[in-house]
């Protein structure tokens, strides 16, 4: 036969004490200090990928200013085999490639030279550019310079042929 256990008032007391101590260290919470700590890091977290977003799109937009001037290099080189010279114009011979007295992009895009000059990356479709490339004929059409800005060197390119 099997007895069962007596409980007494004070077992029955102290078995409660024990459930609540263990209860009350399940059920504690952050301290305000504890969670300041985990905001400012997820914070500079974001920073950190804000920053390195911001370094990517810099870089494809210079990446595609380069690769526009290749192909305005490409069809200049084009034009001088034809005329066995570069695109000249009396007067001031600095142009504004897109600009509103760019004679070169006519000039390139209605032979068979290039079929449409590259826009730069941060222009404004309706707007100006704000930055441009910049064609310069040298010595009557014998030579140029094509010059260009990049914005991760914060400096300006020259390319000539």
């Amino acid at each position: 036969m099997r007895i069962a256990p007596t409980w007494c008032y004070n077992d029955i007391v102290r078995l409660l004490r024990w459930h609540k101590n263990t209860v009350q260290s399940f059920s504690t919470g952050f301290t305000i200090v504890e969670l300041l700590v985990v905001v400012a890091i997820i914070g500079i977290l974001a920073l950190v990928v804000f920053f390195s977003l911001s370094i990517v799109h810099t870089r494809s937009r210079d990446a595609q200013r380069e690769k526009n001037v290749h192909e305005i290099q490409n069809a200049l080189g084009l034009y001088y085999v034809d005329y066995n010279r570069y695109p000249t114009i009396a007067g001031d011979p600095t142009i504004y490639i897109g600009g509103p007295e760019d004679y070169l992009t006519p000039a390139l895009e209605n032979g068979k030279y290039i079929s449409k000059l590259g826009q730069d990356p941060s222009q404004d479709p309706n707007g100006t550019p704000p930055l441009v490339y910049t064609y310069v004929p040298l010595e009557r059409g014998t030579s140029y310079e094509l010059h260009y800005w990049l914005e991760s060197r914060n400096k300006e390119m020259v390319m000539v042929p």
